[in-house]
């Protein structure tokens, strides 16, 4: 959001330089302006740690620029565009068509996705007989009526300003002053441009291919909110001008919806209208097909058609209020609180459709949630529990005994109940030991990588991020999805764990990534993989693989136990290093999600093949507390040759962007604070002197 923020800034820097300019020189505007940018400077110094740390970060990722060796996606996905995020997906979650009016009339699209008839009561309101039969039809077969009619797969809500903010937006607009009124006149249209971006318009792709090429995500809410905030002082300034100078006549022309005739807009989206098509083309009868679109773009006719008047009411109530202010029929007190009490009824009352008092038949809440629910969001299952009772050993009981106490120690401090140890908190408590004491990861199939719960518990090869490195990203797609679909076809009439044995000894990236347990329903007890190799392994030989595009592909030919695949740019830290040891051990002592721990013990040393995700710019590794080298292997490990002997190998974290960006960001916020001190000081001491 900082981003679009700054597009609007960048404009409104640019009003005032131009000001400036034809003031000739004018003291007062330059000095605005150098205050300026040093708020951005600081605003950048204080905030250098995160800042620098997602820069770092976001060139690994899915999302960060194009790197040579994405070009082999070409041979292996064609569906898998070859320039880092393609533009179909940067776009995926813009608006569509006429979407951006909801900053003006909410359910312009129908408001949140979800069903459009909640209870039989809403059913009973269809008049229409032929679509009341067809919609009854499709709720008996799992469907529903959808509330959103919009071109996104799905949305939580409109990011609406209010009628009236807009109201005294374009009031603004018309009475300041020519820089405050030109600069705004530039966002408006910028915004409804950058909001449209994902329909087929010359002017869309150029701004993603130049003014937008240095984001690794595109979503124009965001760009909707940042223009929001410009509403809402727009909205303050309207009103002060107001204020300041009556307006004793003006015109209002508020453009509703319900003005404008219905076949200028869509009832239905785009994925919406091919369903609706293919229906229609198949369907043996036609007629009912045709009741039901009717029937649909009635209803979301009724829906849009209400809160079209409904802005246009506030519009008027807003309007006359300033109308009477101009005409001294009120004075500032009765407008300052009509147009407060007329903003707040309209956002309630939007508000109030995603966060209300409404309760069931049983006296609930039906849109709020239980703080402690909201605390705990999953709840062990037996599938949990059966891990928890398998691999639970001394070394675990330990550490949930010093992990409870510092627990107990700090609810000590409060108050009540609240001082209490509950179930909940004590079974997360012993899931984390868990995590730290045992060398084991776990695969959930159901959705594995867009769900969260097997990660709440367990060290997983799933779970969702926005931004998932991009070579673990890659793995899933070549090697790591197709395995899952292997492990699914498994189940059948006569599995047995043989069969499951069997089928996970052939899937060889699961084996290297650890993948122990498999639960495939939480409350049945999950499937044990005894091939998963460990939390780290010596292997026999190591293989050269020229770039990235052959990495990936000899992955799919090799048995990860006895071979590691090493990139050309690595391959000389363990050339000639692996040497077969069938004596050689490791074990992982001491897991931290920035520090790893293991003892190594060998005849004659080796290549030691690690399972854990290799990411450079912070990771180092030690053997026996000195700095030694390590490598990525097998496309996203890590691997380093050891010496013969037992020895202590250690990886952690040093985060430059972390350490050295903390103590920018630190200097930055105690010069800032202290110029805020001196400033107010200034102003004290001046006003002093005024009053002498």
């Amino acid at each position: 959001m900082a981003y679009y923020l700054g597009i609007l800034l960048v404009l409104f820097g640019l009003a005032e330089a131009v000001s400036a300019l034809r003031e000739k020189g004018s003291v007062t505007s330059w000095a605005a302006a150098r205050w300026g940018l040093l708020g951005v400077a600081f605003a950048v110094l204080c905030n250098i740690g995160l800042l620098w740390s997602t820069l770092e970060y976001g060139a690994y990722t899915t999302r960060g620029k194009k790197r040579a060796h994405h070009q082999r996606r070409r041979r292996f996905n064609a569906a898998i565009k070859t320039d880092g995020l393609n533009r179909d997906y940067v776009t995926h979650w813009s608006y569509g068509k006429q979407e951006s009016l909801s900053l003006l009339v909410p359910d312009i699209k129908g408001g949140a996705s979800g069903s459009f008839l909640q209870s039989r009561e809403d059913l009973d309101k269809l008049t229409d007989p032929a679509f009341k039969k067809v919609v009854l039809e499709k709720y008996q077969a799992g469907g529903y009526l959808n509330n959103y009619w919009g071109d996104q797969d799905f949305t939580s809500g409109p990011v609406y300003i209010g009628a009236i903010i807009i109201l005294l937006m374009l009031l603004l607009l018309v009475q300041a002053e020519a820089r405050a009124r030109w600069w705004m006149l530039a966002v408006v249209p910028l915004v409804i441009i950058l909001t449209q971006i994902g329909s087929p318009v010359v002017v869309g792709l150029l701004l993603i291919a130049y003014l937008l090429s240095g984001l690794y995500f595109w979503k124009d809410t965001w760009l909707t909110r940042s223009f929001q905030r410009s509403c809402s002082r727009c909205c303050s300034a309207g009103v002060t001008t107001s204020c300041r100078s009556r307006i004793s006549s003006w015109t209002m022309c508020p453009a509703t919806t319900n003005l404008v005739p219905g076949s200028l807009f869509d009832f239905f989206g785009e994925t919406e209208k091919a369903q609706l098509n293919a229906q229609m083309a198949s369907a043996k009868d036609a007629g009912s097909v045709q009741a039901y679109i009717d029937g649909l773009k009635q209803l979301r006719t009724g829906v849009l058609s209400a809160d079209a008047w409904r802005s246009f009411v506030f519009i008027i109530l807003g309007g006359g209020l300033l109308f009477a202010f101009g005409r001294r029929l009120v004075g500032r007190t009765v407008l300052l609180l009509g147009i407060g009490v007329l903003v707040l009824v309209d956002l309630w009352g939007v508000d109030q459709r995603y966060v209300n008092n409404d309760k069931d038949d049983k006296g609930q809440y039906i849109a709020w949630e239980n703080a402690a629910d909201n605390a705990y969001p999953f709840k062990p299952q037996p599938a949990d529990m059966a891990i928890m009772q398998a691999e639970g050993n001394a070394a675990t009981d330990a550490d949930y005994e010093q992990a409870l106490a510092k627990l107990k120690a700090s609810k000590a401090k409060l108050s009540g109940t609240q001082r209490m140890v509950n179930k909940e908190e004590e079974a997360i408590t012993r899931f984390g030991s868990l995590r730290r004491t045992t060398d084991f990861r776990v695969l959930g199939l159901q959705n594995p990588f867009q769900g969260t719960r097997v990660s709440y518990f367990h060290k997983s090869i799933g779970g969702y991020h926005g931004a998932k490195l991009e070579r673990y990203q890659e793995l899933i797609d070549f090697y790591i999805a197709p395995e899952l679909q292997a492990v699914i076809g498994a189940f059948g009439p006569g599995a047995t764990m043989q069969t499951f044995d069997s089928v996970l000894a052939h899937q060889p990236v699961l084996n290297m990534l650890n993948t122990k347990y498999i639960i495939y329903a939480d409350d049945k007890a999950p499937i044990l993989n005894t091939n998963a190799l460990g939390s780290a392994w010596f292997v026999d030989e190591v293989k050269e693989a020229k770039d990235a595009n052959e990495e990936i592909t000899m992955l799919g030919t090799i048995d990860p136990a006895k071979t590691a695949v090493v990139d050309a740019r690595y391959y000389k830290e363990v050339a000639n290093a692996a040497k077969p040891d069938p004596t050689a051990s490791v074990k992982l002592n001491g897991y931290r999600s920035n520090d790893l721990s293991y003892t190594v013990r060998s005849a004659n040393g080796g290549v030691v093949v690690f399972s854990e995700i290799w990411y450079g710019p912070d990771w180092v590794a030690e053997i026996d507390g000195k700095p030694a080298p390590y490598v990525r292997a097998d496309y996203v490990l890590r691997a380093m040759q050891v010496p013969a002997g037992e020895h202590t190998v250690r990886f952690h974290i040093v985060s430059k962007p972390y350490e050295v960006g903390g103590r920018i960001a630190s200097i930055s916020s105690f010069l800032l604070l202290l110029l805020v001190l001196l400033a107010l000081g200034w102003d004290w001491r001046k006003r002093g002197e005024e009053v002498e």
